[in-house]
């Protein structure tokens, strides 16, 4: 795995996508990313279905906003029920999607094998969307094109599965390897992808999947925890694991229960929320990239 090309930052996404201003995301980088459930957004705090919503549809408008002609954006999202209620995120996703100029390349479903005609439990579906999104450069006289040289056209017929079985999961609302490998494999294959990108990284599954093609990747993310858990994740102890889940996992949940972390823990925390460090943490990371890459 390419560890040493891969960096973290502790911030909010929707701000840090708001400073990165015009520029947005560098070229030759692709966006995969999963938005925080309403379950994950509202832990220690009251945030209402209409905020959660809001909140959703602002953060997919800043990523699309922050792309390039020609980037991909995959997300990976679980539908949910609430007061009787279904939110279907796909849909939520395309409708911002159509008012940004983007078009989507295709939908495929992710799930667990086991779960199939078991009877659905809790408040999230079964399954999760995947959807890749594009948007269309154009060349003279308006024409859309895309793909690795001008003038092809970027070939939409993906050959991955419609149906892909999650695989191991860092955590239990994390993303399944399985499937985001395939589709990390056919992203490497089909553009000269030199980054990617994931504004919500959590314990950082994209970030290291990435590496493992070696491919550089940066991620954000506003937990502490959750940004060290993303800087060590080692693809191949995860699947290596017995468990759906590796050891670590296991470990942080009873370290979570042990009550408040000290104060020389939020002093930690404090300075790496310093919003002028993880700015200069991210051109340091681009320059680097331009260094060693060509990028």
């Amino acid at each position: 795995a390419c560890r040493a090309c891969r960096t973290v930052l502790q911030r909010d996404a929707v701000e840090w996508m708001e400073q990165l201003g015009p520029e947005g995301f560098p070229e030759r980088s692709c966006v995969v990313t999963s938005l925080p459930d309403w379950s994950e957004l509202k832990k220690g705090q009251k945030v209402s279905l209409k905020h959660y919503l809001d909140w959703f549809q602002k953060a997919v408008q800043f990523i699309f906003h922050c792309c390039q002609q020609g980037t991909l954006v995959i997300f990976l999202q679980t539908d949910i029920m609430t007061g009787g209620q279904w939110i279907d995120k796909a849909a939520l996703i395309c409708k911002e999607a159509d008012a940004a100029g983007q078009i989507l390349l295709w939908h495929k479903i992710t799930f667990d094998p086991d779960a199939v005609e078991m009877p659905r439990r809790g408040a999230s579906a079964d399954y999760s969307h995947l959807l890749c999104f594009i948007k269309p450069r154009r060349h003279g006289h308006g024409r859309q094109c895309d793909g690795r040289s001008a003038g092809s056209a970027f070939d939409a017929r993906c050959s991955v599965p419609d149906l892909l079985p999650r695989g191991r999961k860092v955590y239990a609302q994390g993303m399944g390897t399985e499937a985001l490998s395939r589709i990390l494999r056919w992203v490497v294959a089909q553009t000269d992808v030199q980054v990617v990108i994931d504004p919500f990284c959590g314990r950082g599954t994209v970030l290291a999947l990435a590496n493992e093609l070696g491919v550089a990747a940066l991620g954000v993310d506003v937990d502490a925890a959750c940004v060290k858990a993303a800087e060590r994740l080692d693809i191949l102890k995860l699947r290596a694991a017995d468990s759906m889940h590796p050891v670590a996992y296991y470990l942080q949940r009873a370290a979570d229960g042990r009550g408040k972390k000290s104060k020389s823990e939020m002093c930690q925390m404090k300075d790496t929320t310093s919003t002028e460090l993880q700015i200069k943490k991210t051109g340091q990371f681009l320059n680097s990239l331009e260094a060693s890459e060509g990028f």
